[in-house]
């Protein structure tokens, strides 16, 4: 090899050497904070269908009459 054709090669190699200088990395992606679920309220004391569905015959038989409307438990 002569010394022209090893300049060649050295030159052919240093400007593509320059090129690949890495580049820094990347700061990681941040992502928002998950927001906190609160916890479920505590279930609501429910009474059964019976009882509500006689609470409002009484309420409605109520209205109907000339005494003052029933009081609900709330």
């Amino acid at each position: 090899m002569t010394m022209r054709t090893l300049r060649r090669i050295l030159l052919i190699i240093s400007p593509m050497e320059e090129m690949t200088i890495p580049f820094p990395p990347l700061p990681p992606i941040l992502s928002p904070p998950l927001p906190i679920l609160s916890q479920a309220p505590p279930p609501i004391p429910t009474r059964s269908l019976g009882y509500r569905a006689a609470m409002i015959r009484l309420r409605d038989e109520a209205a109907s009459t000339s005494s003052p409307p029933l009081q609900l438990p709330s």
